[in-house]
């Protein structure tokens, strides 16, 4: 069996760590002895990368930055503000990420995502995702 290049365990390392969903997750995979292995092969540049790549996936789980109770005011949806949440949903995928991302309630982010979005993306393949595209 060939050995993997360092640019093959960047790819593999990013490409699990954007597949992680939750805390406990990214946890059990930056300390398995896979992940470790993989940085140990890796060159400086890719392993700075891949570092990066690390940080980024943690910060979507930190929980530092609480979600905001329901507002008592009404919020005003913009283009820009619009823009923004439709970049929050491609980057996060769930109403918390968004919620925590525009410091809005997960509810006032609900709806938003909703009405200006869409439904909600399957986050695995479903039965009713690809019966919709079959059809």
């Amino acid at each position: 069996m060939q050995k993997r290049s360092s640019k093959g365990h960047l790819i593999s390392i990013t490409h699990k760590l954007k597949r992680v969903r939750t805390l406990a997750a990214f946890r059990a995979y930056t300390s398995s002895d896979s992940f470790v292995a993989m940085l140990g092969d890796m060159d400086y540049g890719d392993r700075v990368i891949a570092f990066g790549a690390v940080y980024r996936a943690w910060r979507e789980f930190d929980t530092s930055r609480p979600i905001p109770e329901q507002r008592e005011t009404k919020l005003r949806w913009t283009p820009a503000l619009i823009e923004r949440l439709r970049a929050a949903e491609r980057k996060h995928g769930t109403d918390e990420g968004i919620a925590r991302e525009l410091r809005i309630p997960v509810k006032t982010a609900k709806v938003a995502r909703w009405k200006y979005v869409g439904p909600r993306r399957p986050l695995h393949g479903s039965v009713a995702a690809t019966a919709s595209v079959q059809a």
